[in-house]
């Protein structure tokens, strides 16, 4: 339940990134992913149990994931698209990078005590 209200509330973080990036037409649905995605995967390798399970964890990593993909994805929008002229493959690089953060954080974040 808590990470739909995380969701939620980091979308108003991305709506003027997305409102940026479609205007231009740099948006794609590598984005989308990138915004939507990160939040249920890490809900989805918590479930099955990877990496230390304590509250501290749980809180610690869906706040630092919440607060990355934001900035992730207005760094691509605002900073790198301008140097760079394939912004698609930017956008598919910001996704991975998206997704790769809750498998490293569920992998290598130690047990933090309660």
């Amino acid at each position: 339940m808590e990470f739909l209200l995380v969701l939620a509330g980091t979308s108003s973080l991305w709506v003027p990134v997305w409102y940026v990036a479609r205007k231009t037409q740099r948006w794609y649905g590598w984005d989308y992913a990138s915004v939507l995605g990160p939040i249920p995967f890490w809900f989805m390798l918590m479930t099955m149990g990877i990496g230390p399970m304590s509250l501290s964890n749980l809180f610690v990593e869906l706040l630092a994931i919440a607060a990355f993909v934001p900035v992730a994805v207005s760094l691509r929008v605002f900073l790198v698209d301008r140097y760079f002229r394939d912004t698609r493959r930017s956008s598919i690089v910001v996704c991975a990078i998206c997704f790769a953060l809750p498998l490293v954080l569920r992998l290598a974040m130690p047990g933090i005590p309660e």
